[in-house]
């Protein structure tokens, strides 16, 4: 038999098997001794975006802390990154995951692939008013799916938390994503370099969001 021929069949046959299968197949999680990581392709994901076509990545990684069992309600801590950066090498860069599993605290991390190596500060489906819920709930679903999770799990408390240019998807986030109906409140915290958070938490002031920062600029003192 030719053996480019062979090759092709065997890549041919590959790719519609990657495109034929769900998008919501179960992935691997690696086990650690901090916890288990998976990297997830999600639908709500920010990008792919019309407002900025250049982003593809559709990526998240998602932590589960060592100890921490997932019950009926799932509490979230969402990561963004900030300018020039990947998601991935960023978590391991900032040690978010060691740090959540250091804490102790019971929840699951999630960080979304952002402007992938660019100075863009856009949040594309995280932008859209519902996108955030479509986000948590689909990365619950995932947790169900993969059986980290029970059956009929929804997302619980939620901290929104970023570095950097993640600013603008933290402060847009709460406010145009949020339906006045969900029954938890966002707890935003914005780490050092959160250009001006204090202009953005006053709008939030009035949405019963609480926005925290421990950047030290003068002009970006909390609001409460």
């Amino acid at each position: 038999m030719d053996l480019s021929r062979s090759h092709s069949l065997v890549l041919g046959a590959a790719l519609i098997a990657a495109f034929s299968a769900p998008a919501h197949a179960q992935v691997r999680w690696s086990d650690e001794a901090i916890g288990r990581t998976a990297v997830l392709n999600m639908r709500s994901a920010m990008f792919p975006h019309p407002s900025r076509p250049q982003f593809t990545d559709d990526r998240v990684m998602a932590f589960v802390p060592r100890g921490y069992t997932p019950g009926p309600l799932v509490d979230v801590v969402v990561h963004y990154h900030g300018h020039r950066a990947e998601a991935v090498s960023s978590a391991r860069e900032r040690r978010l995951r060691e740090q959540l599993a250091a804490s102790g605290r019971g929840a699951i991390l999630l960080m979304p692939q952002g402007p992938l190596n660019a100075s863009d500060s856009a949040g594309g489906r995280h932008e859209e008013r519902g996108g955030l819920q479509k986000f948590l709930d689909e990365a619950v679903a995932a947790l169900v799916r993969d059986g980290l999770a029970p059956p009929g799990a929804r997302v619980g408390r939620v901290i929104l938390s970023g570095h950097s240019g993640a600013y603008k998807v933290i402060a847009r986030g709460p406010v145009s994503c949020i339906p006045l109906s969900w029954r938890w409140r966002v707890r935003a915290l914005l780490t050092p370099s959160a250009y001006d958070p204090k202009s953005q938490g006053e709008s939030w002031s009035k949405r019963t969001i609480t926005i925290v920062s421990d950047t030290t600029r003068p002009s970006a003192e909390p609001t409460k």
